[in-house]
């Protein structure tokens, strides 16, 4: 291979006496003497050396790709919703209300709220085996998440209940599932609201209100007979009638079967009607469902409300509630309640009465007796009764302390009624921190049956709640 002169030394040899332009692209003048020896080393020496040429190559450029071309939409593309609408908005924590969370745009939130009740019982009853008993336990322990989402009026709310005995806890473990609610409800229309899922039947007002919301530790021996705790539904209903602040309604069709409902049966419905009338206004607030005028209001309030229920075939001895016959049949049930709420600076009246009759249809359980024969069960009659109770307050002027008082009554209509006739009276006072989303509550009853106010029993409660 010959070697290859570099330009610039060509250059410095062979240039012409006129002037060349530098290989920098600047004009410089050369004078005639400058083609002498000593003056073209000089010249090589002061020209930057060029870089060698790139070798050769056969291959050819390769020849640039286009960019594909942007897709348009079609015609039914909806647009993703920009970023930063669906960007959280802001977190904050409220007392009683619990963590939410909201997006930019308004369409989505949620809300975590957490309620915890310990309680210590002591019961004493004279005649009983063993007649003292006592326990300190976790009564009440609830998560929950609400809020709406794809829009403020399609609202949703999970509760969790997950102490022991909101689970039913025995030798084979929870017998029931933590779901306490699941509800997807839409209010896009004031006076028609639709709601559906497992939540509280609306039926007796004492059982609607929420158990951190009471004046004592908790409900009546009456709510204990006649309630219809929750049920798996659909209902619709309205806070605020026409807007006018004075009327609600709810009502609603359930399955019949309570908690935890999810395979087939054969038995009948529940159905359900509600209404409360507030002839002093202020029904869109709720206040009636709050024991106790922790507002000490200076105008009076007051709310009246009944509901009927009739429920067919039901399967168990109080509706959704209780326990199946012994004989194992069916039962039809009509069942009314009737109350009434007054407030008024710092003093509360409440009372609630309700009815129930039943029709049996008796089926064919068997049991084997002493002799070891297969034999009917015995037939176990309807539970016809009334009950009912009222309840006083009063909430002390400037310091966070309450008293309360109850007089319960449990009776049969019928001869035959499976009813068992019961008595309470007593009451107690309530330390309120944080109005009832942090309060320690205490109470004593006397409590006795069939009309034998001797023969009674001491009921003891402390309770401290806690809502976050």
């Amino acid at each position: 291979m010959q070697p290859v002169l570099s330009f610039p030394l060509v250059i410095a040899f062979l240039a012409p006496p006129s002037p060349e332009p530098a290989p920098d692209g600047r004009d410089e003048a050369m004078s005639p003497a400058a083609t002498s020896e000593d003056d073209a080393l000089q010249i090589i020496a002061e020209t930057p050396p060029e870089e060698p040429p790139a070798p050769a190559t056969s291959q050819p450029a390769p020849t640039p790709v286009p960019a594909p071309a942007p897709i348009e939409p079609g015609p039914d593309a909806t647009p993703a919703a920009p970023a930063d609408d669906l960007s959280v908005n802001r977190v904050r924590f409220e007392p009683g209300t619990g963590l939410i969370a909201d997006s930019r745009d308004g369409k989505f939130s949620i809300a975590l709220r957490s309620r915890i009740q310990l309680r210590y019982e002591a019961t004493h009853e004279p005649g009983a085996a063993p007649p003292f008993e006592h326990v300190f336990m976790v009564r009440r322990a609830r998560f929950q998440v609400a809020g709406h989402l794809f829009g403020e009026h399609n609202k949703y709310k999970l509760q969790l209940a997950l102490s022991p005995r909101d689970m039913n806890f025995g030798p084979t473990g929870a017998e029931r599932s933590p779901v306490l609610d699941a509800i997807i409800s839409f209010d896009y229309l004031r006076d028609f609201t639709v709601s559906l899922g497992q939540f509280m039947v609306p039926f007796s007002r004492q059982r609607i209100v929420s158990s951190g919301d009471f004046e004592l530790v908790d409900r009546s021996i009456a709510q204990a007979e006649f309630q219809l705790d929750r049920d798996i539904g659909i209902q619709v209903g309205s806070n605020d009638v026409a807007g006018l602040g004075r009327l609600r309604y709810l009502a609603g069709v359930f399955m019949g079967e309570g908690r935890d409902a999810f395979t087939g049966h054969d038995g009948g419905l529940l159905y359900v009607a509600r209404v409360e009338v507030l002839p002093l206004g202020d029904a869109d607030s709720r206040w009636d469902y709050e024991e106790g005028d922790h507002d000490r209001v200076h105008v009076p309030r007051l709310s009246l409300g009944g509901a009927y229920a009739y429920q067919d075939r039901a399967v168990n001895d109080q509706g959704v509630m209780g326990s199946p016959p012994s004989d194992g049949g069916t039962t039809d049930f009509h069942v009314l309640t009737a109350d009434a709420v007054l407030q008024f600076r710092g003093a509360s009246l409440m009372g609630e009465f309700a009815w129930r009759r039943g029709q049996r249809d008796f089926g064919t359980a068997t049991i084997t007796d002493d002799m070891g024969n297969e034999v009917l069960a015995p037939r176990e009659s309807p539970r016809d009764g009334l009950g009912w109770f009222v309840q006083a307050g009063y909430i002390v002027p400037r310091v966070p302390v309450g008293v309360a008082g109850r007089y319960s009554q449990l009776r049969r209509t019928t001869a035959t009624s499976s009813i068992t006739e019961q008595d309470e009276l007593g009451g107690g006072p309530s330390w309120y921190l944080f109005g009832h989303d942090l309060k320690l509550q205490a109470d004593y009853f006397w409590i006795w049956n069939d009309r034998d106010f001797r023969a009674g029993g001491h009921e003891i409660r402390v309770q401290i709640s806690a809502g976050f």
